[in-house]
């Protein structure tokens, strides 16, 4: 039935960001996406997930995702001239994401077996990490120090909301964890998954096996349990995540952050299509944000100064 699929697809996309990702400065919003503020957590995928910053599907939040973003350019104020340059560049990086797509052998692929389907997925996974940090390097030549420092601050809220976990142990906060915070942060990840598991089958099969198929109000009434259930999860994990942190430790997050900048996720991701960053429907790279109609070949996102 389509509309227990749309439930499913929602709850997977709830649940996904619930192990890690909950807004503390902003409460979370439902899935569907919507502005984003730059706060610890928010909706989005969890490692591995296939939401929002999930590494899946080969989507993550760096230099080259976010100046696809008309909105994120306007924050820096990138110049006309800086504005080509950038959209050169992320067209040359969308060039060699479609030609490494271009020679999968997806017929291979479901051949493997399980483990070297693990083994291949974890190459890809190496070669577009390593494609991301290439033109991280090239674009960062083309912004003022000033704009680089703003960028990198976006990026690194869109991976504390996106990935919160993750980040905190990760190399780019540098807080010099201690084991018993590893051990910890560890332990408040699995609990999470926990949770998230025993949610889910209150969840699946909503108007299937033989059932009437489901009011809107129904769905509604559904979807907002769904929201309130995440919600609460979310909020618990991320209190657990950062009541292992010192205050000097959450000061130094707070400082690399910068400003808290609101991300409109629904105009990040309308409109992208197979490009990459900023990749329109059926075409080359058009506009990310949301206001192609097809895919251009890629010009400025917005299609106006930025």
């Amino acid at each position: 039935m389509v509309i227990s699929g749309v439930v499913r697809r929602a709850l997977t996309l709830c649940l996904t960001v619930a192990m890690v990702s909950v807004a503390v400065a902003q409460p979370p919003q439902p899935p569907g996406g919507g502005r984003q503020r730059g706060g610890f957590g928010g909706p989005g995928g969890g490692p591995g997930g296939f939401g929002f910053g999930g590494r899946m599907g080969g989507f993550s939040f760096d230099r080259s995702t976010l100046l696809g973003s008309t909105q994120v350019r306007e924050e820096l104020k990138i110049a006309d001239a800086q504005a080509v340059s950038v959209d050169a560049a992320l067209e040359a990086m969308r060039d060699e994401q479609r030609n490494s797509r271009g020679n999968m052998d997806f017929e291979k692929i479901r051949q493997m077996s399980e483990e070297e389907r693990t083994a291949f997925f974890e190459k890809m996974n190496k070669d577009r990490e390593a494609l991301s940090a290439k033109y991280d390097e090239m674009l960062a030549a083309l912004l003022e120090p000033a704009q680089l420092e703003r960028l990198d601050q976006i990026v690194l809220q869109q991976q504390l909301n996106r990935n919160l976990i993750e980040t905190l142990k990760g190399d780019t906060l540098k807080l010099s964890l201690s084991e018993e915070q590893i051990a910890k942060l560890d332990a408040v990840e699995a609990s999470a998954q926990e949770k998230r598991d025993a949610l889910r089958p209150s969840f699946g099969g909503f108007g299937q096996n033989g059932g009437e198929r489901p009011s809107r109000e129904e769905m509604q009434a559904q979807m907002e349990k769904m929201r309130a259930e995440c919600e609460k999860l979310q909020k618990e994990t991320t209190e657990a995540a950062m009541a292992v942190l010192t205050a000097d430790q959450t000061s130094k997050i707070n400082t690399a952050k910068g400003k808290d900048f609101e991300l409109d996720m629904r105009a990040m991701f309308q409109g992208r299509g197979q490009g990459g960053p900023g990749g329109g429907p059926g075409g080359r790279g058009g506009r990310p944000d949301g206001d192609n109609n097809g895919g251009g070949r890629g010009g400025r996102p917005g299609g106006g100064r930025p």
